[in-house]
């Protein structure tokens, strides 16, 4: 009997996480650096180096954390506009695509390195320490930002083309399939094959209502239910075709050092508010010190393969609701993602645009249940003001701003509350 719970917690886990990051690469992974450079296309140079590092950052961050759970980690999502600058930088002073992304890898794999060491000192000074006195509300308040991010995000997989009827409708079925799910989900929440099988039948209805109705694969795509075909694939060339060391020019880095002071620094914000967001969710104590060795150990790694990792809390959080609540199953299912180099660009031909908004969708506005809805009879007002003003910052700035704002408002309202 546990050896059948152990291989359906594998089964559910594993199919969830291949599920975020087939969303994650058809849509985040194929924009890296850039789509293209001097003409030449970069969709699958950016779908190998995103499913690289996903492997990478999963085996290691999943097997070094201190955390007694499962976890998922991956190239972090909000370094895509700042590897975007350094591209644009390196596109000005080369002559080909093979120049502009070999000095933008360089750049980018140097500022990783310095990612990895300041990671590492911060966690041996014991900086971490002081992540402990952030209040709760303020955290609530910045998953509620990240869950309306989701929400936008997930809409952008449906309005690929501009807006019309067919969009709109799309739009309303996968708004009302997230609440459904979140309906069902709250009434069967010991099912951990819950969100896998509610994306499963979601696939299935989709091609069985639409093909018994009468239409084709042909006429689905272009109506744009479905994605359109490309021909993106996953290889070493792809690779290795605009990699040439012997291009790097040192004065192109130079001009670059302002972008690359900003990585560092930015990617650093992400452990301060996902890791202790993610404990206050399930529950549980974290040594941040050590998560940040553990950032160090793999940036070290995921430098040389082109792209900074983080650990990500939302992916986490759904990860162990699937059944993945150990490093046991983190490692395994990175471990899977290996056959991703093959059926990644594939997928895309075959989920429909309602599926793949659905997962963004449904975490999105779960975030938002949990960690703002809930709250709205049970606590005072000053404290529901401080969720929803770090929340507010957080959407129209990023996630630091809503913690920093939320701390200060905090620290007013008690102080006056004393007073």
């Amino acid at each position: 009997m546990k050896i059948n719970k152990k291989i359906s917690a594998f089964a559910s886990s594993t199919f969830l996480l291949w599920t975020l990051t087939i969303l994650d690469i058809l849509s985040i992974g194929t924009k890296l650096y850039s789509i293209e450079s001097h003409g030449d296309s970069l969709i699958s140079f950016n779908m190998t180096i995103y499913i690289v590092n996903c492997i990478i950052s999963q085996c290691i961050y999943g097997g070094l954390s201190s955390l007694k759970v499962g976890i998922c980690a991956g190239p972090i999502y909000e370094s895509v506009s700042l590897t975007s600058n350094i591209q644009k930088i390196c596109e000005n002073y080369t002559k080909n695509s093979t120049e502009s992304i070999t000095n933008t890898f360089v750049v980018i794999f140097i500022s990783t390195l310095f990612f990895a060491l300041v990671s590492y000192v911060l966690g041996r000074f014991n900086f971490g320490k002081l992540l402990h006195y952030i209040p709760k509300n303020v955290l609530y308040g910045v998953m509620t930002s990240i869950g309306v991010n989701l929400i936008k995000e997930s809409a952008k997989e449906i309005y690929v083309v501009p807006r019309n009827a067919i969009l709109d409708l799309c739009l309303f079925i996968t708004i009302s399939l997230a609440f459904l799910a979140i309906y069902l989900e709250t009434r069967f929440s010991k099912f951990i094959f819950f969100l896998p099988a509610f994306s499963c039948s979601i696939l299935c209805f989709f091609y069985i209502i639409f093909f018994t109705l009468g239409f084709d694969i042909n006429w689905l795509r272009n109506n744009n239910f479905l994605p359109q075909t490309d021909s993106s694939y996953i290889t070493y060339k792809s690779i290795s075709k605009f990699i040439d060391f012997s291009t790097f020019r040192p004065n192109i880095m130079i001009k670059c050092i302002p972008d690359m002071i900003n990585i560092i620094f930015t990617n650093l914000i992400h452990i301060t508010v996902n890791i202790p967001i993610f404990c206050n969710i399930m529950n549980i104590n974290a040594n941040i010190n050590k998560e940040f060795k553990v950032q160090a150990y793999g940036n070290l790694i995921s430098a040389f393969f082109g792209y900074p990792t983080y650990f990500i809390n939302c992916h986490s959080f759904f990860f162990n609701k699937s059944g993945g609540t150990s490093k046991l199953y983190s490692i395994s299912a990175g471990l899977s993602l290996v056959f991703m180099l093959y059926f990644g660009p594939k997928a895309r031909n075959i989920l429909p645009c309602i599926l793949l908004a659905f997962i963004p969708m449904y975490i999105g506005f779960s975030f938002i249940f949990s960690n703002f809805i809930i709250f709205l009879n049970i606590l005072p007002y000053h404290q529901l003001f401080i969720i929803l003003i770090s929340a507010i910052v957080g959407y129209f700035f990023n996630t630091l701003g809503g913690l920093i704002v939320g701390i200060i408002v905090s620290i007013v309202i008690n102080y006056y509350k004393k007073v």
